[in-house]
């Protein structure tokens, strides 16, 4: 069952990058539903998912041509939805992080203080925290939220298990949390 899938869906492919805008049609209501699935457990609402599952087969179907047939295209499709919302999580929480810079009592300054200001400032607070925690914590979070390392980068360049990075960063993040008060950061 599953080859004939494959197969299918190989040819789906190779018919949509020939022109074929039925085969297009095709592949596209075979999947949204499965896109629309994952996004909704990832995302939890579902206007965001139904917004998100049109960006990924958009963004799918542009790339068709990098779809080298090593798995099965819903593999594939999978690990691009699995991407998009890991991504969206990471771009929504850094949203949400610089609403927090412009809150008037968070920067020591008058309220007439440029935006900007406000932004160093609180940047200033966060690297005072970061300097309480150890040297190896610190480059660890600096990695990979300033550099914006993958845990797989991190793995190659620590030479660690995914599991035992995983872990450092949890354990890095909990003592930067006990940092924050103690730097009187939101006082």
């Amino acid at each position: 069952m599953k080859c004939a899938t494959k197969s299918e869906d190989g040819d789906l492919v190779e018919g949509i990058l020939n022109g074929s805008g039925k085969k297009l049609a095709r592949l596209y209501q075979k999947y949204y539903p499965k896109v629309f699935f994952r996004c909704l457990t990832m995302i939890k609402n579902q206007e965001e998912a139904r917004d998100l599952t049109q960006d990924i087969l958009l963004k799918a179907f542009c790339h068709l041509n990098t779809f080298r047939g090593d798995s099965s295209f819903s593999t594939w499709l999978y690990a691009i939805t699995t991407n998009h919302c890991i991504e969206y999580h990471r771009k929504n929480k850094i949203r949400h992080f610089v609403e927090l810079d412009q809150v008037n009592h968070m920067a020591d300054s008058d309220p007439d203080a440029d935006h900007n200001d406000a932004k160093g400032i609180l940047t200033e607070k966060i690297f005072a925290c970061l300097e309480q925690i150890p040297p190896m914590e610190k480059q660890l979070l600096l990695m990979r939220y300033k550099q914006s390392l993958s845990i797989r980068d991190l793995q190659q360049r620590l030479q660690l298990s995914p599991s035992a990075v995983k872990m450092r960063l949890m354990r890095a993040r909990k003592k930067l949390e006990r940092a924050i008060p103690a730097q009187g950061m939101f006082a």
